[in-house]
């Protein structure tokens, strides 16, 4: 993700603090416009590359020029340009993952809660479910986040500089700052502040859409929330009448049926991938994508033997693998090294509704 530092002209010197004055620039003096800009992974990293490569002189035979309104659009159609967003994508991507996977262990500093002197803790979850808890002050489920020392520091310091963290205003001293927050229920971040993108790894997995998109995992406990209001939202989310293909044969069906068939002819519970192996979300997630690759191979993805055809794939993996009319729990899953893999995160199938069903692991509960 970008540090907001300085976003350089593919075509002159000049760089520019905020994109939007980059974007106005560029129309202006150049007619140029860099399509889905707000989608590139690494801007800084991204305008570097064409800047090396661009010049006015050939402008015209590396960019797309558009007759009907005057325009050069970079992207459009442009080989190169997408597969360096897509490279730019998957860079940014692992180095979040990385850092996310080091941010499991204990912190090296003793973390504080924003709020209060009631916690100090170097376990990140603990403190961030506390904040939740105690203080009604929820930045998302913490296996969301990314670059969490961080985000807090930024909060903290904030806060000592008496600014509301939602509204953005800054009050004579600490006091008044705390009663604004609570009267005005001002105890979340800013939603459009993009300064928070990078903390959120929803933003490497589809870079563009935004933290502030997903907000129905971030409640603000409002006093009209209830358990049923949660409910319904999840079931409005989930399209339960989409069609998806199975893991292990090729039957395609509802979403409801294929886990209903999933779990009664393979013997493979995907709801409970959590509760029975103790696989947090992005391990269910790879393990998905991981059966959906192999199946395409015609690989088995428990042995690795090779098959002409899905039906003989499917008639194997059940009686060898899957154990039909056994517990689910007498399944023993693919050895986690060969499934466990950074690059499993990408989807197989583009938007593949199983992966919207699968189940985070709990939260810590930090007893008052």
């Amino acid at each position: 993700m970008d540090d907001y530092n300085q976003f350089p002209c593919p075509l002159c010197s000049l760089s520019f603090d905020q994109m939007k004055e980059l974007q106005d620039h560029m129309q202006e003096n150049y007619s140029l416009m860099i399509e889905q800009i707000d989608h590139i992974a690494d801007l800084s990293r991204y305008l570097k590359y064409w800047k090396e490569r661009l010049t006015r002189d050939n402008l015209q035979q590396l960019v797309t020029f558009d007759s009907q309104t005057g325009q050069y659009y970079l992207g459009r159609n442009n080989h190169d340009d997408w597969n360096f967003r897509e490279k730019l994508k998957k860079e940014t991507l692992l180095a979040a993952l990385g850092q996310q996977e080091m941010e499991r262990s204990d912190s090296e500093q003793i973390l504080h809660c924003l709020f209060c002197k009631k916690i100090a803790t170097t376990k990140r979850k603990i403190l961030l479910n506390h904040m939740n808890e105690e203080h009604a002050f929820n930045l998302g489920l913490p296996d969301n986040l990314v670059y969490v020392d961080e985000f807090l520091k930024i909060l903290k310091d904030k806060l000592e500089r008496c600014v509301c963290l939602y509204c953005e205003r800054t009050f004579r001293d600490s006091t008044t700052l705390k009663d604004h927050m609570r009267k005005k229920r001002h105890r979340k971040i800013n939603p459009n502040n993009k300064e928070y993108d990078k903390f959120y790894i929803i933003n490497y997995l589809d870079p563009g859409k935004g933290w502030k998109n997903i907000q129905g995992e971030i409640q603000y406990q409002d006093e009209s929330d209830t358990d049923d209001s949660e409910e319904e939202w999840s079931d409005q989310l989930i399209n339960q009448d989409v069609n998806v293909s199975c893991l292990f044969c090729s039957l395609t069906c509802q979403l409801n049926d294929i886990t209903a068939h999933l779990k009664s002819y393979h013997n493979f519970d995907i709801s409970g991938l959590q509760k029975q192996f103790g696989l947090n979300v992005y391990e269910q997630i790879k393990l998905i994508n991981f059966f959906r690759l192999k199946k395409n191979e015609n690989r088995c993805g428990f042995c690795n033997s090779q098959y002409s055809n899905t039906e003989e794939l499917s008639s194997h993996t059940n009686d060898t693998h899957l154990v039909r009319g056994q517990t689910a729990t007498k399944i023993l899953l693919p050895d986690k090294e060969s499934w466990n893999q950074s690059l499993y995160l990408f989807p197989i199938i583009e938007d593949d509704p199983l992966l919207c069903i699968l189940e985070d692991e709990p939260s810590d509960l930090v007893s008052s």
